[in-house]
Protein backbone atom coordinates (compact mmCIF):
# COMPACT_ATOMS: atom_id res chain seq x y z
CA UNK A 1 0.00 0.00 0.00
CA UNK A 2 3.05 2.25 -0.21
CA UNK A 3 1.63 4.41 -3.03
CA UNK A 4 -1.86 4.70 -1.58
CA UNK A 5 -3.00 7.68 0.46
CA UNK A 6 -4.24 6.26 3.74
CA UNK A 7 -6.60 7.62 6.33
CA UNK A 8 -4.27 8.01 9.30
CA UNK A 9 -7.18 7.81 11.72
CA UNK A 10 -7.90 4.28 10.51
CA UNK A 11 -4.30 3.08 10.22
CA UNK A 12 -3.45 4.28 13.75
CA UNK A 13 -6.59 2.98 15.49
CA UNK A 14 -6.14 -0.07 17.69
CA UNK A 15 -7.66 -3.36 16.62
CA UNK A 16 -10.37 -5.00 18.67
CA UNK A 17 -9.03 -8.20 20.23
CA UNK A 18 -11.81 -10.72 20.73
CA UNK A 19 -11.89 -13.37 23.43
CA UNK A 20 -9.91 -16.49 22.58
CA UNK A 21 -11.96 -19.05 20.67
CA UNK A 22 -12.47 -22.68 21.60
CA UNK A 23 -11.15 -23.82 18.21
CA UNK A 24 -7.95 -21.82 18.63
CA UNK A 25 -7.12 -23.45 21.96
CA UNK A 26 -7.98 -26.91 20.66
CA UNK A 27 -5.49 -26.44 17.83
CA UNK A 28 -2.79 -24.94 20.04
CA UNK A 29 -2.89 -27.36 22.97
CA UNK A 30 -4.50 -30.45 21.45
CA UNK A 31 -7.25 -30.43 24.07
CA UNK A 32 -10.68 -31.91 23.43
CA UNK A 33 -12.64 -30.35 26.28
CA UNK A 34 -12.53 -26.56 26.45
CA UNK A 35 -14.56 -24.30 28.74
CA UNK A 36 -14.99 -20.77 27.40
CA UNK A 37 -15.90 -18.21 30.04
CA UNK A 38 -14.44 -15.17 28.31
CA UNK A 39 -17.04 -13.49 26.08
CA UNK A 40 -20.15 -13.05 28.27
CA UNK A 41 -22.23 -15.46 26.22
CA UNK A 42 -25.44 -16.97 27.56
CA UNK A 43 -24.57 -20.16 29.43
CA UNK A 44 -27.95 -21.71 28.49
CA UNK A 45 -27.50 -21.17 24.76
CA UNK A 46 -29.92 -19.57 22.29
CA UNK A 47 -33.63 -19.04 22.62
CA UNK A 48 -35.34 -22.27 21.48
CA UNK A 49 -38.04 -20.27 19.70
CA UNK A 50 -35.35 -18.38 17.82
CA UNK A 51 -33.66 -21.61 16.73
CA UNK A 52 -36.96 -22.99 15.43
CA UNK A 53 -37.70 -19.80 13.52
CA UNK A 54 -34.23 -19.71 11.98
CA UNK A 55 -34.51 -23.30 10.80
CA UNK A 56 -37.71 -22.34 9.03
CA UNK A 57 -35.94 -19.44 7.31
CA UNK A 58 -33.10 -21.51 5.84
CA UNK A 59 -35.05 -22.70 2.81
CA UNK A 60 -35.35 -19.10 1.59
CA UNK A 61 -31.81 -17.85 2.09
CA UNK A 62 -31.29 -17.67 -1.68
CA UNK A 63 -33.54 -14.61 -1.51
CA UNK A 64 -32.34 -11.19 -0.36
CA UNK A 65 -33.73 -10.07 2.98
CA UNK A 66 -35.95 -6.99 3.06
CA UNK A 67 -34.03 -3.77 2.50
CA UNK A 68 -36.02 -2.25 5.35
CA UNK A 69 -36.20 -3.57 8.89
CA UNK A 70 -39.82 -2.54 9.44
CA UNK A 71 -40.96 -5.91 10.77
CA UNK A 72 -38.28 -6.12 13.45
CA UNK A 73 -38.73 -2.49 14.48
CA UNK A 74 -42.49 -3.02 14.73
CA UNK A 75 -41.87 -6.07 16.91
CA UNK A 76 -39.51 -4.09 19.14
CA UNK A 77 -42.08 -1.30 19.52
CA UNK A 78 -44.70 -3.89 20.46
CA UNK A 79 -42.34 -5.51 22.96
CA UNK A 80 -41.67 -2.15 24.62
CA UNK A 81 -45.27 -0.93 24.25
CA UNK A 82 -45.32 0.36 27.84
CA UNK A 83 -42.65 2.90 26.87
CA UNK A 84 -44.95 4.65 24.40
CA UNK A 85 -42.25 4.63 21.72
CA UNK A 86 -43.14 3.97 18.07
CA UNK A 87 -41.24 1.74 15.66
CA UNK A 88 -39.65 4.91 14.26
CA UNK A 89 -37.67 5.18 17.50
CA UNK A 90 -35.68 1.98 16.84
CA UNK A 91 -32.39 1.58 14.95
CA UNK A 92 -31.30 -1.96 14.11
CA UNK A 93 -27.86 -3.13 13.17
CA UNK A 94 -25.50 -6.01 12.50
CA UNK A 95 -24.79 -6.34 16.22
CA UNK A 96 -24.87 -3.46 18.69
CA UNK A 97 -21.35 -2.51 17.54
CA UNK A 98 -22.83 -1.68 14.13
CA UNK A 99 -25.29 0.69 15.81
CA UNK A 100 -22.45 2.22 17.84
CA UNK A 101 -20.48 2.73 14.65
CA UNK A 102 -23.40 4.53 13.00
CA UNK A 103 -23.79 6.79 16.01
CA UNK A 104 -20.11 7.67 16.09
CA UNK A 105 -20.02 8.45 12.38
CA UNK A 106 -23.14 10.56 12.77
CA UNK A 107 -21.70 12.83 15.48
CA UNK A 108 -17.90 12.75 15.28
CA UNK A 109 -17.88 14.93 12.18
CA UNK A 110 -14.74 17.05 12.44
CA UNK A 111 -11.20 16.59 13.69
CA UNK A 112 -11.15 17.50 17.36
CA UNK A 113 -14.73 16.50 18.08
CA UNK A 114 -14.69 14.89 21.53
CA UNK A 115 -16.26 11.84 23.10
CA UNK A 116 -16.11 11.16 26.84
CA UNK A 117 -15.36 7.54 27.77
CA UNK A 118 -15.11 6.04 31.26
CA UNK A 119 -12.51 3.25 31.40
CA UNK A 120 -12.24 0.47 32.16
CA UNK A 121 -15.16 -0.01 29.82
CA UNK A 122 -16.07 -1.50 26.45
CA UNK A 123 -13.08 -0.79 24.21
CA UNK A 124 -15.09 -0.34 21.00
CA UNK A 125 -16.12 3.20 22.02
CA UNK A 126 -12.48 4.28 21.90
CA UNK A 127 -11.79 2.43 18.65
CA UNK A 128 -14.79 3.90 16.84
CA UNK A 129 -14.03 7.46 17.95
CA UNK A 130 -10.40 7.11 16.82
CA UNK A 131 -11.43 5.74 13.42
CA UNK A 132 -13.69 8.76 12.90
CA UNK A 133 -10.87 11.16 13.76
CA UNK A 134 -12.32 12.24 17.08
CA UNK A 135 -10.62 12.82 20.40
CA UNK A 136 -11.24 10.46 23.32
CA UNK A 137 -11.52 12.20 26.69
CA UNK A 138 -11.06 9.62 29.43
CA UNK A 139 -12.71 9.93 32.84
CA UNK A 140 -11.56 6.91 34.82
CA UNK A 141 -13.91 4.97 37.07
CA UNK A 142 -13.53 5.44 40.81
CA UNK A 143 -11.48 2.99 42.88
CA UNK A 144 -14.62 0.93 43.49
CA UNK A 145 -15.18 0.75 39.69
CA UNK A 146 -18.26 2.99 39.76
CA UNK A 147 -18.69 5.85 37.31
CA UNK A 148 -17.57 9.32 38.39
CA UNK A 149 -20.41 11.30 36.84
CA UNK A 150 -19.34 14.55 38.47
CA UNK A 151 -16.02 14.33 36.65
CA UNK A 152 -17.79 13.46 33.41
CA UNK A 153 -19.75 16.69 33.72
CA UNK A 154 -16.56 18.61 34.55
CA UNK A 155 -14.92 17.37 31.34
CA UNK A 156 -17.68 18.49 28.97
CA UNK A 157 -16.44 21.21 26.61
CA UNK A 158 -17.82 23.00 23.55
CA UNK A 159 -16.22 20.21 21.48
CA UNK A 160 -17.98 17.36 23.32
CA UNK A 161 -20.30 15.51 20.97
CA UNK A 162 -20.82 12.13 22.67
CA UNK A 163 -20.73 10.61 26.14
CA UNK A 164 -20.57 6.81 26.31
CA UNK A 165 -21.94 5.18 29.47
CA UNK A 166 -22.02 1.39 29.64
CA UNK A 167 -24.69 0.42 32.16
CA UNK A 168 -24.22 -2.18 33.59
CA UNK A 169 -20.59 -1.54 32.74
CA UNK A 170 -18.47 -4.04 30.84
CA UNK A 171 -16.07 -5.29 32.27
CA UNK A 172 -16.80 -4.24 35.87
CA UNK A 173 -20.48 -5.16 36.22
CA UNK A 174 -21.11 -1.95 38.18
CA UNK A 175 -24.14 0.20 37.46
CA UNK A 176 -25.31 3.80 37.47
CA UNK A 177 -28.53 3.96 39.47
CA UNK A 178 -31.78 5.59 38.40
CA UNK A 179 -31.37 8.65 40.62
CA UNK A 180 -27.74 9.11 39.55
CA UNK A 181 -28.56 9.01 35.86
CA UNK A 182 -31.59 11.28 36.25
CA UNK A 183 -29.50 13.89 38.05
CA UNK A 184 -26.67 13.58 35.53
CA UNK A 185 -28.88 13.97 32.45
CA UNK A 186 -30.49 17.07 33.91
CA UNK A 187 -27.05 18.72 33.86
CA UNK A 188 -25.75 17.59 30.45
CA UNK A 189 -25.90 20.33 27.77
CA UNK A 190 -28.44 19.79 25.00
CA UNK A 191 -25.58 19.85 22.46
CA UNK A 192 -24.28 16.49 23.74
CA UNK A 193 -25.67 13.02 22.97
CA UNK A 194 -25.49 10.57 25.86
CA UNK A 195 -25.19 6.97 24.63
CA UNK A 196 -26.23 4.49 27.33
CA UNK A 197 -25.05 1.03 26.33
CA UNK A 198 -27.49 -1.35 28.03
CA UNK A 199 -26.33 -4.61 26.43
CA UNK A 200 -26.66 -6.39 29.79
CA UNK A 201 -29.71 -4.62 31.18
CA UNK A 202 -31.85 -7.77 31.41
CA UNK A 203 -29.42 -9.22 33.98
CA UNK A 204 -29.48 -6.19 36.28
CA UNK A 205 -31.62 -5.63 39.37
CA UNK A 206 -34.79 -3.99 37.97
CA UNK A 207 -35.16 -1.99 41.15
CA UNK A 208 -31.87 -0.19 40.44
CA UNK A 209 -32.08 0.16 36.66
CA UNK A 210 -32.52 3.69 35.28
CA UNK A 211 -35.52 4.29 33.04
CA UNK A 212 -33.63 5.44 29.95
CA UNK A 213 -36.72 5.00 27.79
CA UNK A 214 -38.54 7.62 29.86
CA UNK A 215 -35.82 10.14 29.03
CA UNK A 216 -36.07 9.19 25.36
CA UNK A 217 -39.86 9.60 25.44
CA UNK A 218 -39.33 13.11 26.83
CA UNK A 219 -37.17 13.95 23.81
CA UNK A 220 -33.84 14.14 25.62
CA UNK A 221 -30.61 13.59 23.71
CA UNK A 222 -30.23 10.07 25.09
CA UNK A 223 -29.80 6.90 23.07
CA UNK A 224 -30.08 3.39 24.51
CA UNK A 225 -28.14 0.47 22.99
CA UNK A 226 -29.52 -3.06 23.35
CA UNK A 227 -28.54 -6.44 21.90
CA UNK A 228 -29.72 -9.96 21.14
CA UNK A 229 -26.22 -11.33 21.87
CA UNK A 230 -26.51 -11.72 25.64
CA UNK A 231 -29.67 -12.86 27.41
CA UNK A 232 -31.29 -14.06 24.16
CA UNK A 233 -28.20 -16.14 23.33
CA UNK A 234 -27.88 -15.01 19.70
CA UNK A 235 -24.31 -13.65 19.69
CA UNK A 236 -23.39 -15.58 16.55
CA UNK A 237 -26.15 -13.89 14.54
CA UNK A 238 -24.78 -10.35 15.09
CA UNK A 239 -27.96 -8.38 15.67
CA UNK A 240 -28.56 -5.42 17.97
CA UNK A 241 -30.54 -2.21 18.15
CA UNK A 242 -30.67 1.32 19.49
CA UNK A 243 -33.57 3.38 20.84
CA UNK A 244 -33.91 7.16 20.49
CA UNK A 245 -36.59 9.75 19.87
CA UNK A 246 -37.92 9.62 16.29
CA UNK A 247 -36.01 12.49 14.70
CA UNK A 248 -32.69 11.28 16.12
CA UNK A 249 -33.33 7.65 15.18
CA UNK A 250 -34.28 8.57 11.62
CA UNK A 251 -31.07 10.61 11.25
CA UNK A 252 -28.87 7.72 12.37
CA UNK A 253 -30.74 5.16 10.24
CA UNK A 254 -29.50 6.99 7.14
CA UNK A 255 -26.11 5.37 7.78
CA UNK A 256 -27.30 1.78 7.58
CA UNK A 257 -26.30 -0.27 4.54
CA UNK A 258 -28.86 -2.04 2.32
CA UNK A 259 -29.74 -5.52 3.61
CA UNK A 260 -27.89 -4.68 6.86
CA UNK A 261 -29.57 -7.54 8.74
CA UNK A 262 -29.56 -11.01 7.25
CA UNK A 263 -32.82 -12.89 6.84
CA UNK A 264 -32.02 -15.68 9.30
CA UNK A 265 -31.00 -13.23 12.02
CA UNK A 266 -34.17 -11.21 11.47
CA UNK A 267 -36.40 -14.26 11.97
CA UNK A 268 -34.42 -15.37 15.02
CA UNK A 269 -34.55 -11.97 16.69
CA UNK A 270 -38.29 -11.56 16.16
CA UNK A 271 -38.98 -15.02 17.62
CA UNK A 272 -36.58 -14.43 20.54
CA UNK A 273 -38.56 -11.39 21.64
CA UNK A 274 -41.53 -13.68 22.30
CA UNK A 275 -39.50 -16.18 24.31
CA UNK A 276 -39.97 -14.72 27.78
CA UNK A 277 -39.51 -18.15 29.33
CA UNK A 278 -35.94 -18.37 28.01
CA UNK A 279 -35.13 -14.85 29.21
CA UNK A 280 -36.48 -15.51 32.70
CA UNK A 281 -34.70 -18.87 32.92
CA UNK A 282 -31.43 -17.26 31.80
CA UNK A 283 -31.70 -14.46 34.36
CA UNK A 284 -32.54 -16.84 37.20
CA UNK A 285 -29.67 -19.15 36.25
CA UNK A 286 -27.29 -16.21 36.18
CA UNK A 287 -28.33 -15.03 39.64
CA UNK A 288 -27.78 -18.46 41.19
CA UNK A 289 -24.48 -19.20 39.46
CA UNK A 290 -23.10 -15.70 40.04
CA UNK A 291 -23.55 -16.24 43.79
CA UNK A 292 -21.85 -19.62 43.46
CA UNK A 293 -18.85 -17.95 41.81
CA UNK A 294 -18.75 -15.21 44.47
CA UNK A 295 -18.47 -17.89 47.17
CA UNK A 296 -15.77 -19.72 45.23
CA UNK A 297 -13.72 -16.57 44.67
CA UNK A 298 -13.98 -15.74 48.38
CA UNK A 299 -12.70 -19.23 49.25
CA UNK A 300 -9.74 -18.55 46.94
CA UNK A 301 -9.23 -15.15 48.61
CA UNK A 302 -9.49 -13.39 45.25
CA UNK A 303 -10.87 -9.83 45.30
CA UNK A 304 -13.83 -9.29 42.96
CA UNK A 305 -16.60 -6.77 42.32
CA UNK A 306 -20.23 -7.75 42.77
CA UNK A 307 -21.83 -7.58 39.36
CA UNK A 308 -25.15 -6.55 37.85
CA UNK A 309 -24.41 -8.65 34.77
CA UNK A 310 -23.40 -12.14 33.65
CA UNK A 311 -19.69 -11.67 34.32
CA UNK A 312 -17.40 -10.85 37.23
CA UNK A 313 -14.20 -8.81 37.25
CA UNK A 314 -11.39 -10.13 39.46
CA UNK A 315 -8.27 -8.32 40.69
CA UNK A 316 -5.97 -11.22 41.55
CA UNK A 317 -2.79 -9.48 42.73
CA UNK A 318 -0.78 -11.44 40.16
CA UNK A 319 -0.27 -10.85 36.44
CA UNK A 320 -3.66 -11.62 34.81
CA UNK A 321 -1.93 -12.49 31.53
CA UNK A 322 0.05 -15.24 33.27
CA UNK A 323 -3.10 -16.55 34.93
CA UNK A 324 -4.92 -16.48 31.59
CA UNK A 325 -2.14 -18.42 29.80
CA UNK A 326 -1.84 -21.05 32.52
CA UNK A 327 -5.58 -21.59 32.54
CA UNK A 328 -5.57 -21.96 28.75
CA UNK A 329 -3.17 -24.85 29.09
CA UNK A 330 -5.77 -26.55 31.28
CA UNK A 331 -8.63 -25.87 28.87
CA UNK A 332 -10.34 -22.92 30.58
CA UNK A 333 -10.64 -19.59 28.76
CA UNK A 334 -10.99 -16.37 30.76
CA UNK A 335 -10.39 -12.77 29.60
CA UNK A 336 -7.47 -10.56 30.71
CA UNK A 337 -8.55 -6.93 30.76
CA UNK A 338 -5.48 -4.98 29.59
CA UNK A 339 -7.25 -4.00 26.33
CA UNK A 340 -10.11 -2.59 28.42
CA UNK A 341 -7.63 -0.41 30.38
CA UNK A 342 -7.73 -2.66 33.46
CA UNK A 343 -4.32 -4.39 33.18
CA UNK A 344 -4.42 -5.77 36.74
CA UNK A 345 -7.74 -7.58 36.28
CA UNK A 346 -9.33 -10.48 34.46
CA UNK A 347 -13.01 -11.12 33.72
CA UNK A 348 -14.95 -14.37 33.92
CA UNK A 349 -18.34 -15.12 32.42
CA UNK A 350 -20.99 -16.90 34.47
CA UNK A 351 -21.26 -20.40 33.03
CA UNK A 352 -23.15 -23.58 33.82
CA UNK A 353 -22.61 -25.19 37.23
CA UNK A 354 -20.22 -27.75 35.72
CA UNK A 355 -18.27 -25.01 33.92
CA UNK A 356 -18.13 -22.85 37.03
CA UNK A 357 -16.90 -25.75 39.17
CA UNK A 358 -14.17 -26.51 36.63
CA UNK A 359 -13.21 -22.85 36.45
CA UNK A 360 -12.78 -22.59 40.22
CA UNK A 361 -10.84 -25.85 40.34
CA UNK A 362 -8.37 -24.73 37.67
CA UNK A 363 -8.13 -21.22 39.10
CA UNK A 364 -7.32 -22.68 42.53
CA UNK A 365 -4.54 -24.77 41.01
CA UNK A 366 -3.08 -21.85 39.05
CA UNK A 367 -3.20 -19.44 42.00
CA UNK A 368 -1.64 -22.04 44.29
CA UNK A 369 1.26 -22.39 41.86
CA UNK A 370 1.77 -18.63 41.65
CA UNK A 371 1.65 -18.18 45.43
CA UNK A 372 4.28 -20.88 45.85
CA UNK A 373 6.46 -19.32 43.17
CA UNK A 374 5.92 -22.08 40.63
Amino acid sequence: MRDLKLNLCISSAQLYVAGTSIEEIQRKYGLEEIIKLASNENALGPSPRAVEAMRGALASIHRYPPVADDELRAKLASTFSDSGLSEECFITGNGSCDVLAMITRAFICEEGDEAIICPPTFVMYEILVNICGGKCVFVNLKDDFTCDLSQVLANITERTRLIFLCNPNNPTGTMISRDELDDFLAKVPSSVLVVVDEAYWEYADPGLLPDTLAHIREGRNVLSIRTFSKVYGLAGLRIGYGIAYEELAQYIRRLRMPFHINAVAMRGAIAALDDREHVEKSVQHNEVEREFLYAGLEDLELPYVRSQSNFIIVKPGYDPQVIYERMLEKGVIIRPMAAFRAPDCFRITVGTRAENERLLQVLDDVMDGLRQGR
